[in-house]
């Protein structure tokens, strides 16, 4: 993580500005810790990435898949994995092409602060560079190893990004300070969809366009994903949580006073989109 970073923290639970304690180098913060004065929480700081969650403190849906993610990440972008199977046919027109749809929604400049919230292994970062070559990307998601295997792929590609391990219902960053944030894959997952939505809209700054993204309940409830065997992997009880779920229903979850709502379905109706602009103050 940049020292520059630090300005941009907040405590998750209070919002209370953190203190750091720690070693840098060559501008980067390497390990430490950081301490809400309010709270008197202490957030580890372990090779350079915040870990502003804990396992034991999960609860809900957001525990069950922050284990279910730790088991697949080290395999999740292999190609014989059960996961690259079915996003082969969800996104018949190719994985490319499905992502770059979600990117021309966003309003990049070479100068954004982006945060992705659920930003898994990273496989959206190389196609916001590509439309912003020196924008300033931030990534959050609940699974290390969802995290671990990001920090690897950045490696792969030589490109950076300050990644935190945190909750997307609880966000660890202070009111309006991101040019860009999205969504892509995941929460319908999450335990507390609202609050997640409210969080964008708290950390993006006044006016932007916020885009989230995901299944539809045609790969979620009852499709794909249970004639892939993934029942075996969520468990009978999850599986019919999410099959309960309902894309349109997103919708409801977004606040009044936002404007230029837009929901549409994405990925020859496998995916949906919902975007909208948070309120000029």
């Amino acid at each position: 993580m940049k020292c520059d970073s630090l300005e941009l923290l907040r405590c998750p639970v209070c919002k209370l500005e953190l203190s750091f304690d720690g070693r840098t180098g060559n501008g980067v913060i390497r390990e430490g810790s950081l301490h809400c004065g309010r709270c008197d929480h202490d957030y580890p700081i372990e090779g350079g990435i915040p870990r502003f969650i804990a396992p034991k403190d999960l609860v809900g849906s957001n525990r069950r898949f922050e284990r279910v993610y730790n088991w697949m990440s080290h395999l999740y972008d292999s190609n014989f994995f059960v996961a690259s199977r079915v996003r082969r046919r969800f996104w018949p027109a190719g994985e490319e092409k499905a992502r770059r749809e979600i990117m021309e929604r966003l309003e990049i400049n070479d100068d954004s602060k982006v945060l992705e919230t659920g930003i898994g292994t990273g496989g959206n970062i190389p196609y916001v560079l590509s439309y912003a070559h020196h924008a300033e990307v931030y990534g959050l998601d609940i699974s290390v190893g969802m995290i671990k295997q990001c920090v690897k792929n950045l490696e792969r590609w030589q490109l950076e990004a300050d990644l935190f391990l945190g909750n997307s219902e609880e966000l660890p960053f202070r009111d309006e300070c991101f040019d860009v944030v999205f969504h892509l894959g995941g929460i319908n997952f999450f335990s507390e969809k609202r609050k997640a939505i409210e969080e964008m809209i708290r950390v993006a700054k006044s006016g932007i366009r916020i885009v989230i993204a995901d299944e539809t309940e045609k790969i979620t409830g009852g499709g794909i994903l249970k004639k892939s065997g993934m029942r075996l992997v969520y468990g009978r009880r999850l599986a019919e949580e999410i099959s309960t779920f309902r894309s349109e229903d997103m919708v409801k979850l977004v606040p009044e006073d936002t404007s230029d709502v837009v929901f549409d379905y994405i990925w020859e109706g496998n995916g949906y989109l919902l975007q909208f602009r948070k309120p000029r103050r």
